[in-house]
């Protein structure tokens, strides 16, 4: 299964190609091994200033490798002068709330510094800026009530700040000098609503905005000029060589822009997957970088019971499926705007990469006879789709919609209909879950019950086309969904509190909840209670490790007689563990762990039981990548 795996996550998880500048990559930006807050380059891109995961700063020089701690931590919005002479940057006090602007003078022969840190002015704030003849620093002044911003500018020798910019009912995103001094360009956030705790006046009409704006200020009289009226934030601003700017418009998801310093749009493209902005080098060059975070799908094998990484470096992949037989994986990968559904085959090659009509929600589950893939779509607390895929075609259908946060699917042993479960009714007493089923060639759902079951930890839904499992009352049934409706008593009311999931083994004769101990309804879920789907053969497991609750918590290998358990970090451990549990024998056995920070719940089973695939969150050196906006300067264009 491995190279069926590879090749449906490793196909483009980009955006599609598109015209204009390209991101190029730059190697050996940073050592290996750390991770980064944030990243500023010199002009020459030669030396490296950047923020650990402590927030303290060193610097990298790329020519000899040298990487040196200059700064303790609590450091953000690095800034480093046009002439590589001083290192501006915010900085939080140990001891209070307080933050300040601080400047580091530096040696321009060696990249290290010249001498102590100093903090800049009188006033609390951030987003410091250097001037391009490195005698002056602004950056944005907190207000006395804390809930706005304006701009201040210092000089960078020392001496007393002056307010260009009055007091904003916002915070600046950002500030940058325009080349010759004469004026600065201002991001401004959308105004903050008035919070009656704080004590503030209602916003006058004129202020109340949903958007930013990007402003040109003068520096000598404050007088100012909004540039860009509808901004979503206005990072990074303006370039370095005071051509163009670039911030992210309103949009969902939003696109960068970038426009002439009168505003007028000149391009824009949306970032990749995962990536930030960490603003300009010299002249018209942006710098992006990933910081480190990529998801990453690994293995464990049940044959000689080792971990291996089996695809790095995605940008978004998420509920893993493997088909009835094993030969194929299913995936979904929304980077962009739009999902798409990618299936593999296990010979290596890439059967299609499927875009559909809306979010991914979840739920997906592959037809018995591996012609469909159904899954969920749309926004959690609006109208969702059941929809299905015809894999061999791309085509996607939408076959009913409900209004319901929790939603469940189930294809029927012939593969012609899907049994859909949805909760509703809120957390109130007429709670209930509705369960219907929809042929898929579409036409009216057919509602086969409707059962109420009371506000949380109540919960429902099917097993099967013809069964469903119900708590409620702190009793387990299994409801008949076709003929008499009969119910059988799984798990009779217990002192307990049961998990909001439970799991039903590959030919759904066997059924696994997680519960609290007897007496403990608070504890954690650390009672395995196992039972045949007819109420026989009910097994109680009392298991020594505290059970995370999730969908993919608890997986039956394909025989049904062992269960894979998620377990939830002790005091002591930053890690998930996740545990085979042989249900004949109560055995229990850890098989590997997982970090807590990298956990996504994305946790599935191969149909052979052999091997356990899971998604995982990790951090490694951040790949750092630029794109030359030159071109779209007016003098280039003549």
């Amino acid at each position: 299964m491995r190279l069926a795996l590879t090749l449906i996550v490793l196909a483009p998880l980009g955006l599609p190609a598109q015209s204009g500048p390209q991101q190029v990559r730059l190697t050996d930006i940073l050592p290996a091994g750390i991770r980064t807050t944030q990243i500023a380059l010199t002009p020459d891109a030669k030396r490296v200033y950047y923020g650990d995961s402590a927030r303290a700063i060193w610097f990298y020089d790329r020519t000899d490798k040298r990487n040196v701690r200059l700064v303790d931590g609590e450091a953000l919005d690095l800034a480093v002068s046009p002439l590589g002479d001083a290192l501006a940057y915010s900085r939080a006090a140990a001891t209070s709330a307080e933050h300040h602007v601080w400047v580091l003078p530096l040696d321009t022969r060696t990249g290290l510094p010249a001498g102590p840190e100093r903090r800049v002015g009188t006033s609390q704030g951030d987003a410091p800026a250097i001037s391009a003849d490195g005698k002056w620093i602004a950056f944005a002044a907190d207000d006395s009530t804390g809930v706005g911003q304006g701009v201040a500018i210092v000089p960078t020798a020392g001496g007393r700040e002056r307010i260009v910019v009055p007091f904003l009912r916002s915070s600046v995103s950002n500030v940058r000098w325009a080349p010759d001094g004469r004026s600065l360009f201002v991001g401004v956030n959308p105004p903050v609503a008035c919070n009656p705790d704080w004590s503030c006046l209602p916003l006058k009409e004129e202020f109340r905005q949903t958007t930013g704006s990007v402003r040109r200020v003068s520096v000598s009289d404050g007088s100012s000029r909004v540039i860009a009226p509808k901004v979503g934030v206005g990072w990074p601003g303006l370039a370095a060589d005071g051509s163009m700017l670039a911030y992210t418009d309103t949009g969902s998801p939003a696109r960068v822009v970038v426009a002439d310093t009168n505003g007028r749009a000149l391009h824009s493209f949306q970032l990749v997957g995962r990536q930030t902005m960490e603003g300009w080098l010299g002249g018209a060059t942006l710098v992006f970088s990933d910081r480190g975070d990529t998801r990453r799908v690994r293995s464990y094998s049940f044959d000689d019971e080792k971990v291996r990484l089996i695809v790095d470096s995605l940008e978004q992949f998420t509920d893993p499926l493997w088909s009835p037989d094993g030969t194929l994986i299913a995936g979904a990968s929304c980077p962009a705007a739009r999902c798409e559904l990618r299936v593999g085959r296990s010979d290596g090659s890439l059967v299609r990469s499927i875009p559909l009509p809306d979010r991914y929600g979840g739920g997906g589950v592959w037809s018995p006879d591996q012609k469909w893939v159904g899954y969920i779509g749309g926004p959690p607390n609006g109208d969702r789709h059941i929809n299905i895929v015809d894999v061999s075609t791309g085509q996607v259908q939408q076959l009913s919609t409900v209004r319901s946060p929790t939603v469940s699917l189930i294809w029927s042993a012939d593969s012609r209909e899907i049994t859909v479960s949805s909760t509703m009714g809120g957390n109130s007493a007429g709670r209930r879950v509705a369960i219907e089923r929809i042929g898929y060639g579409g036409g009216q759902p057919r509602m086969l019950r409707e059962i109420v079951i009371g506000p949380t930890p109540s919960s429902g839904n099917a097993i099967s086309a013809t069964a469903a499992v119900v708590l409620r009352s702190g009793e387990l049934k299994r409801v008949t969904l076709e003929g008499d409706s009969s119910e059988t008593v799984l798990v009779p009311k217990l002192q307990a509190r049961y998990a909001g999931f439970f799991t039903a083994s590959l030919k759904q004769d066997r059924l696994a909840f997680r519960r609290t101990r007897d007496g403990d309804v608070d504890g954690d879920f650390s009672v395995l209670e196992v039972v045949n789907a007819d109420g026989s053969g009910r097994t109680t497991i009392d298991v020594p490790f505290p059970m995370l609750n999730g969908p993919s918590a608890l997986r039956f290998l394909p025989d049904g007689k062992q269960l894979i358990a998620t377990a939830l970090p002790s005091q002591d451990e930053r890690n998930i563990a996740v545990y085979l549990v042989t249900i004949e024998t109560k055995a229990v056995k850890k098989l590997f762990t997982i970090p807590i920070f990298s956990f996504t719940n994305d946790l599935t089973v191969s149909p052979d039981g052999r091997t356990i695939l899971y998604v995982v969150n990790e951090t490694t050196t951040p790949r750092v990548f630029t794109m030359d906006l030159s071109s779209l300067r007016a003098d280039s264009r003549k």
